[in-house]
């Protein structure tokens, strides 16, 4: 009988591969000013429609300055972001040592078992109200 990990081993390569691409343009994307990050992405379409941020509005710009090691940045930009960053920073790095160099520990099989879409949806969640707050009580713009 098959346990979770195992039934997920083909999940993983794709979703591994994707992560380490989403990293590795957070690493590369240069620090600048107030705006970085936007320059290659579209306008929020929901903060357009209803001028209130959407869950996901300055996570590129919280990965790009967590990658950069400017984590007070990070936060103040998307404290969710900063969390994610870090989670799913852990789980690239344990799931490619898992992959590649077979190690069965069992920190690493709980960690990859573990069902990360929903921590990711509540970190996102969470992100959200923090940010529709900051948005509502203290005047913040994103």
């Amino acid at each position: 009988m098959k346990t979770d990990l195992e039934n997920k081993k083909g999940f993983l390569l794709p979703w591994l591969i994707f992560l380490s691409i989403i990293f590795f343009i957070s690493f590369i994307y240069p620090l600048g000013n107030k705006t970085i990050g936007t320059s290659f992405i579209l306008k929020c379409q929901f903060k357009e429609i209803t001028g209130f941020p959407c869950p996901l509005c300055g996570m590129t710009r919280a990965f790009v300055s967590a990658a950069n090691l400017n984590f007070k940045n990070a936060a103040l930009i998307n404290s969710g972001g900063l969390f994610l960053f870090i989670y799913l920073f852990v789980y690239l790095v344990f799931g490619w040592i898992y992959l590649l160099l077979n190690k069965k520990n069992k920190f690493i099989k709980k960690l990859l078992e573990y069902n990360s879409f929903k921590l990711i949806l509540i970190i996102i969640s969470i992100s959200w109200i923090i940010n529709l707050s900051k948005v509502i009580f203290f005047n913040f713009s994103y």
